[in-house]
């Protein structure tokens, strides 16, 4: 067109400018693919820290049992062997047995506390409790110790100063026995005294303060700054004079700021010490008459002589330390084994209370729980549980309640302890017990056959799927009939062969759990060994097994 002017680009530019453009795309993509490799090392890095972080709970759950379990047996033995006839020496011996398992208990659960405390697995309970009671509890536990170092341990507890309260009591009994014992521990002369006053109170909820002092040994102002601090003593040789870990004031002031108190401290070298901190306590509703409650709690009135009790426990020390215990306090006891040996028993026989190892083979007592609380007949569903456990890992305490125990005791306990919880428990043995069916995650609550592995299996062909579990129910009960008789007169032989005959079944229908226990007994029949309690755990599984098979053969 006139006046239209043609633009011509020389190709020699032509050809720098696609040059340079594709120098800036491969630049800019060079750029991407660093960012994109900072991006991939990041996410492995944050990946390589979660299972870091994982495998270090994994660790201290399992030496948390490693630990507790011995500890537990230590301390329930001693305390039998102390009731026993012996001379004064050996009493002596048996005492500072008993001083050391109780220094060594608090040091192992200072190291897990905080290592909860660092993960944020700590939780704080709000339950109804007795407060009185429970101060009352915590200083009984160190007036010997008080008496032994010529010390007055007093208390002086104001009269406004409430019964009945909702909070934590086990974490305040935690703070106040790491506080009171360092005012024992570094007092060599005079007294350690517990204050508790009322700061203020409104008409659901009262602050309180809470102080501790001492005539011990003090602490210089420049060491202050480090008291509160993981692993810190005021002084370097105070581990080695005094013991401990240096985490006991970390815990407090962090389980403290936990329930949104705070906490200070006022001391001097050689005058003594003052903690004080305040604690937000709602009140309790209830109107119950509490000097009723308290002398109607004394343990010193209670008397378990008519009393059964269940003993589910697979570590022989500590069958025998609660066995002793138990009978002890006057009550009979049945011991079990495992998850499967407790149900067995519990079908045959009538018990009033259960207590119940959670970790024990066969069946632990998590699955062992659901099966009795949703298994078996209805009027046993509602037995009193006791969950024995020595794992310290976070909600530990709710994976017990949520499986139906009504309380829980972690390892190694105070045998008074789990006297009182006994009690407890069986005063309420008529009352309901809630528990969640939402969930479980248990042999006896989740599905056992994987229909689809078993699909995969027959390659989808779902009218072959349909025939051969018709099959299945048919022969599975056989199979357990003649398996039940052929292990009751150990025929090796032929015990082998029904089990070689079942297996390709069970792994058709992706039962792990029972193809695992078949293969066991497969092993220690071969080598001539008994099998009873496998056995056990077969019938329950393959009951379970058939029972799933029949409701989907009834499904359209």
């Amino acid at each position: 067109m006139a006046g239209d002017k043609q633009i011509t680009i020389q190709p020699q530019i032509q050809y720098r400018l696609i040059e340079e453009l594709t120098q800036a795309n491969n630049r800019l993509q060079a750029e991407l693919d660093a960012h994109k490799k900072i991006e991939i090392s990041l996410i492995e890095d944050k990946d390589k820290a979660q299972q870091a972080a994982k495998s270090k709970a994994r660790f201290l759950a399992n030496m948390s049992h490693e630990i507790r379990t011995p500890m537990n047996g230590i301390i329930g033995l001693t305390h039998l062997l102390l009731k026993t006839n012996i001379s004064e020496k050996q009493q002596e011996y048996l005492k500072a047995i008993v001083t050391s398992s109780d220094t060594l208990t608090v040091i192992i659960n200072d190291i897990l506390d905080i290592a909860k405390m660092e993960s944020g697995k700590v939780t704080i309970d709000n339950k109804e409790y007795n407060l009185r009671n429970t101060i009352s509890s915590v200083l009984e536990l160190f007036a010997s110790r008080a008496m032994d170092k010529n010390l007055m341990l007093t208390s002086d507890i104001d009269e406004t100063v409430p019964e009945l309260v909702i909070g934590d009591a086990a974490r305040l009994s935690q703070i106040l026995f790491n506080l009171i014992g360092n005012g024992i521990k570094f007092t060599k002369k005079g007294e350690v005294n517990l204050t508790i006053r009322v700061l203020s109170r409104q008409k659901s909820k009262v602050e309180l303060k809470f102080i501790v002092s001492d005539t011990g040994i003090g602490i210089g102002n420049s060491k202050l700054q480090y008291i509160f601090k993981a692993f810190a003593q005021a002084r370097s040789n105070t581990s080695r004079k005094y013991g401990g870990t240096g985490l006991g004031l970390t815990i407090v002031k962090r389980l403290i700021e936990l329930q949104g108190g705070a906490i200070t401290v006022r001391s001097k070298p050689h005058e003594g010490s003052e903690f004080s901190f305040n604690l937000l306590f709602r009140l309790s509703k209830n109107t119950t008459n509490v000097n009723q409650r308290s002398q109607h709690d004394s343990r010193d009135n209670i008397d378990l002589k008519d009393v059964k009790v269940l003993l589910a426990e697979d570590n022989p020390v500590n069958q025998l330390v609660t066995k002793d215990l138990i009978i002890e306090s006057g009550a009979t006891v049945v011991v079990a084994d495992n998850g499967i040996e407790t149900i067995k028993a519990f079908e045959k026989e009538e018990f009033d209370i259960i207590l119940m190892d959670c970790q024990m083979p066969v069946m632990d007592g998590y699955d062992t729980m659901r099966y009795v609380r949703n298994e078996m007949e209805e009027k046993k569903r509602s037995i009193p549980i006791i969950a024995l456990t020595a794992q310290a890992s976070a909600g530990e305490k709710e994976k017990c309640q949520d499986a139906g125990a009504n309380d829980y005791l972690s390892k190694p306990y105070n045998p008074n302890e789990l006297h009182d919880k006994m009690v407890i428990l069986l005063k309420k043995a008529t009352s309901p017990v809630k528990i969640k069916k939402i969930k479980l995650n248990g042999i006896h609550s989740k599905r056992l056959v994987k229909f689809d592995v078993m699909n995969e299996y027959l390659g989808g062909k779902k009218q072959l799927m349909k025939q051969i579990i018709v099959k299945l129910v048919e022969i599975l009960p056989q199979y357990l009939k003649s398996m039940k008789l052929l292990v009751k007169n150990k025929d090796s032989d032929k015990i082998m062969a029904l089990v070689h005959k079942i297996k390709p079944n069970i792994a058709m229908l992706g039962v792990d759990e029972l193809s695992s226990l078949l293969h066991i007994i497969e092993n220690k029949t071969s080598k001539s060994r008994d099998v009873s309690q496998e056995m056990k755990g077969v019938e329950v599984l393959l009951k379970k097994v058939v029972k799933e098979l029949k409701v989907r053969s009834s499904a359209k």
